[in-house]
């Protein structure tokens, strides 16, 4: 008897490694076919298309993976790594304080203003005003005088500031898109420790960016994948903002 539940009870645990073991190697095979799908969405994007060898920042070699007919591509798998660290970043920071978006594309120019006003953003679409960061208290007080009196000069400076007029604190990120014409920015950004997360195409030097996002800004699809990876964080990070709200009202209603 004691034999038979010996065998009976051999052969269940055998049958539940074989299906453990089966399960296992289904949801490897779903893991790697939903991989597979997110990368082939990646290359639909154009995500990873850089510019021409002679093109390219030594500093963004290490972000490519190899070149077609003279074209730098990014790593597809680096990408995947740095999209998620952005999301997560910028979700975050976004439920705790105001960012800064700066781009000066004329494709998502637009569609940053409305991200940034819908979910209590800032924005600056025009050239850097230099000190805006380091003197800020300074600045926020005295924006219209930045450049002078004279009215065309004072009409370009409101437009270029229009989206970080009702700015009352520093930002507790910055989300720059394209390097070019920000270094002034950037020093600054880092002398007050704001973390930047900068798309940066292949020319471009990253080195000094919190996070370098390796950045395809010729493409329309590409840009429309990083506007809308940045709408889906920026969403996230007002969801956790509203739901530390009501966490800290429910505690302040128990006290």
């Amino acid at each position: 008897m004691n034999l038979f539940l010996s065998r009976k009870l051999s052969t269940q645990l055998s049958s539940k490694n074989e299906v453990k073991a089966f399960d296992m190697s289904l949801k490897k095979t779903e893991e790697e076919s939903l991989k597979d799908s997110i990368l082939e969405t990646l290359l639909s994007y154009e995500v990873h298309v850089g510019l021409s060898k002679k093109d390219v920042h030594q500093n963004m070699v290490k972000y490519i993976k190899g070149y077609r007919n003279n074209l730098a591509i990014y790593d597809i798998n680096i990408l995947l790594q740095i999209y998620r660290i952005m999301f997560y970043s910028l979700s975050l920071s976004a439920s705790e304080g105001p960012i800064l978006f700066i781009t000066k594309n004329k494709f998502l120019n637009y569609k940053i203003q409305q991200l940034a006003r819908k979910y209590d953003h800032y924005y600056m679409t025009g050239k850097w005003i230099n000190g805006f960061l380091t003197n800020f208290n300074e600045m926020k007080t005295n924006i219209m005088n930045v450049y002078g009196t004279k009215l065309k000069r004072r009409k370009r400076v409101l437009f270029n500031t229009l989206g970080i007029s009702s700015m009352g604190t520093l930002p507790s990120m910055i989300i720059l898109i394209g390097l070019q014409g920000n270094r002034v920015m950037l020093r600054e950004a880092n002398q007050m420790r704001i973390p930047v997360i900068g798309f940066s195409s292949a020319r471009e030097n990253g080195k000094n960016l919190w996070q370098c996002v390796p950045s395809n800004l010729n493409s329309e699809k590409s840009l429309y994948f990083y506007y809308f990876l940045l709408k889906m964080a920026i969403e996230k990070g007002y969801d956790l903002k509203k739901s530390n709200l009501m966490k800290e009202n429910e505690s302040v209603k128990k006290d």
